[in-house]
């Protein structure tokens, strides 16, 4: 298989979509760019949030590079402390994981809104479990950020 010519820059944390179904996902899933292989250009080491570890995949023939997840908007939305629309949730989402596609949240970040949600009712752990799960994912993606990295 021949290597996909680079067309645009490409960094840690970007949205990719998946152009075809793979390792459990549906084609169209939205998955984050872990790392760049510095071998072979077009191969990038993509991170789910369901996935244990990366999956390394080509660019165009796995998945298609973002400039932006489905629906996340640029900059943040003025409120004047009354209803705003990132409350609303996005039109066909029916899970956790439709509202972390549409937000375009990183492994971090998604790791702690689940963890936040089901606080407490995951069978064989603890709130305190999940309170220290939210805390180490918080603190990694505070350092992500500190880095520059998209969070």
């Amino acid at each position: 298989m021949e290597a996909v010519e680079e067309k645009k820059c490409i960094k840690q944390g970007d949205p990719v979509v998946l152009l075809r179904p793979m390792y459990g996902l549906d084609k169209g899933t939205i998955g984050f760019i872990e790392e760049k292989d510095p071998e072979y250009p077009g191969m990038y080491s993509i991170r789910h949030i369901l996935w244990e570890e990366p999956i390394w995949m080509w660019e165009g023939v796995h998945f298609e590079a973002r400039g932006d997840a489905r629906g996340v908007k640029e900059g943040p939305i003025v409120s004047d402390g009354g209803p705003t629309d990132y409350y609303l949730l996005p039109e066909g989402a029916t899970n956790l994981g439709d509202l972390m596609d549409e937000r375009g949240m990183s492994h971090n970040r998604a790791n702690i809104f689940k963890a936040c949600y089901r606080l407490g009712m995951k069978e064989g752990t603890s709130i305190e479990y999940d309170l220290k799960k939210i805390k180490f994912f918080a603190e990694r993606l505070l350092e992500a950020h500190k880095k520059g990295w998209k969070v």
